[in-house]
């Protein structure tokens, strides 16, 4: 069969234009769409990795180099044919562009609050809110936090998830910026380490859930 469509490859120049098209296209129909009742959107979502493979102390932007072959095929990745600094800032202006006068903008992004490496996601994607506004343009709102925590029956280790939930919110509220929790769902890790089916959970354990989500919104 005959086939059709241009098959000239296209410079990165060529391709950073036409993503930029294609992303004010999808910006302009999603604000036209919602007529302004929509005022608060997560501008740029998931955008951290959880590595830090240049060695500059914080985690790298996702890209198609640094994920597995699986990710690198479903996903796509505005950075690495926008920037790492353009891609958002694009969309932080697109989006002001076409959106109300009121527009909230949030960045969103998951384990923000994690023990393992000390909040160093959240860290790093302040860092990174920095280097985006640092043109003097870009202005980004606030912050959001999806929290797909666990309650752990062993005391320790739930201590230590709450001490970083505490110091998730501190360094959100030390940038200035608006906190918004954008997600929050609970698994349940028993004393012994292995997760529990919500079929298996006891009424013990549904208590101790119940209170450590109002320790997350209190």
């Amino acid at each position: 069969t005959e086939e059709s469509g241009n098959k000239i490859p296209l410079t990165p120049e060529e391709k950073a234009d036409t993503l930029t098209w294609a992303m004010e296209n999808w910006i302009a129909g999603v604000m036209e769409a919602t007529d302004g009742y929509v005022t608060s959107w997560d501008v740029v979502n998931e955008a951290l990795s959880g590595a830090d493979l240049d060695g500059d102390g914080i985690y790298d932007l996702e890209s198609a180099t640094n994920v597995s072959a699986e990710a690198a095929t479903n996903n796509f990745y505005w950075q690495d044919y926008l920037g790492d600094l353009e891609f958002t800032r694009t969309a932080v202006a697109l989006a002001r562009k076409h959106g109300p006068a009121d527009l909230k903008l949030f960045v969103n992004d998951y384990n923000l609050e994690s023990d393992w490496d000390d909040n160093k996601k959240l860290k790093s994607l302040i860092e990174w809110i920095d280097r985006w506004e640092s043109d003097g343009v870009t202005v980004i709102d606030g912050i959001g936090t999806q929290m797909h925590v666990s309650c752990y029956m062993n005391p320790d280790i739930q201590a230590s998830k709450e001490r970083h939930v505490v110091k998730m919110f501190e360094l959100m509220a030390a940038t200035g910026k608006l906190v918004q929790v954008t997600e929050l769902d609970m698994g349940l890790v028993d004393a012994d380490g292995n997760k529990v089916l919500t079929k298996d959970v006891t009424e013990a354990q549904h208590m101790a859930m119940s209170e450590y989500y109002k320790f997350i919104v209190e």
